[in-house]
């Protein structure tokens, strides 16, 4: 699951469930990142407050063009 790391710039390391590690290195404020949601560590920063689910990228002004136009944003 992706992540927005909201903590000061640290020194991280996840491993998914079967020990292989994920992600390691230096995690910076206001980045996304990819981790297990199933971990304890990644949990607990969840709850701390100092990760927050990401949110998906906004589409390409073309793309909302496109939608537009097909009818699908006229409220």
């Amino acid at each position: 699951m992706r992540y927005k790391y909201r903590g000061r710039p640290d020194y991280l390391t996840f491993a998914d469930g079967s020990g292989q590690i994920v992600f390691e290195g230096l995690a910076l404020p206001g980045r996304d990142y990819d981790l297990p949601a199933d971990n304890a560590r990644v949990q607990a920063l969840i709850a701390g407050g100092f990760l927050q689910e990401a949110v998906p990228a906004a589409k390409s002004r073309a793309d909302l063009v496109k939608q537009d136009k097909k009818g699908k944003n006229n409220g």
